[in-house]
């Protein structure tokens, strides 16, 4: 009889995240998040089997908004659980970039391009 060893899965890390405008938020109100998903990753050019998420915060000023988190994970069938890194002040614990929705986006060049940067210079 042989002897198995489970080995737990590593927690799904964020790789960065981005600021919504306030009309993606409104035009995202009245999806479900099926829908939510599939638009956002056709509209910015994310890999379908990325995992994604939208969460709700609130700045400094208690302005409401959301970003948009990518993970460096891609799923097959079922999305993982996840948990928002957050620092002890409650602030997140990665980048958070605030980019120009007016010019023609590719979050996965845009990923593929942060990856290499953070191999030369972390």
């Amino acid at each position: 009889m042989s002897i198995i060893k489970f080995t737990p899965k590593k927690p799904v890390k964020p790789l960065f995240a981005i600021k919504l405008p306030p009309i993606i938020n409104k035009i995202c109100s009245f999806l479900d998040e099926k829908e939510m998903e599939l638009a956002l990753k056709v509209a910015l050019k994310i890999d379908a089997s990325r995992m994604i998420a939208v969460i709700p915060v609130s700045d400094i000023e208690g302005n409401d908004a959301s970003i948009l988190v990518l993970f460096d994970f891609k799923y097959r069938l079922k999305k993982p659980k996840y948990v928002i890194p957050e620092t002890e002040m409650g602030f997140f614990d990665f980048r958070i970039y605030d980019i120009d929705f007016n010019k023609n986006i590719d979050l996965e060049k845009f990923i593929k391009n942060e990856k290499e940067f953070a191999k030369r210079f972390f």
